[in-house]
């Protein structure tokens, strides 16, 4: 899976902390983001036996590729029954408005 940007690009100063829990390049004065989201891919990644790799040229943008492992067993198909709706509620718990609404 890739997944690239043409945005501002990540300097090479903070590339090796990009991953780790709570970084964030946003100041404090703006109440956007926590700084989790690359910990979390890069969690998720580990945990299915792949990894990250990152290029990004500052002023260029950034693309990220994630690498899983191959799956050798044969797939079973299972035959699917119509639609699958439900009545699932979903809650959103976020103290920033925009965030709220997006989602």
């Amino acid at each position: 899976v890739t997944v690239t940007d043409s945005g501002h690009g990540i300097p090479e100063k903070i590339m090796s902390r990009i991953f780790d829990p709570f970084f964030t390049t946003k100041q404090a004065t703006r109440r956007r983001g926590s700084g989790l989201g690359l910990s979390v891919v890069h969690s998720i990644v580990k945990d299915h036996a792949g990894f990250v790799d990152v290029e990004s040229s500052v002023g260029a943008g950034s693309s990220f590729r994630l690498f899983f492992p191959i799956c050798r067993e044969e797939i079973e198909e299972v035959e699917t029954e119509g639609d699958h709706t439900g009545s699932e509620t979903i809650l959103v718990v976020d103290d920033d408005p925009l965030q709220i609404e997006v989602t």
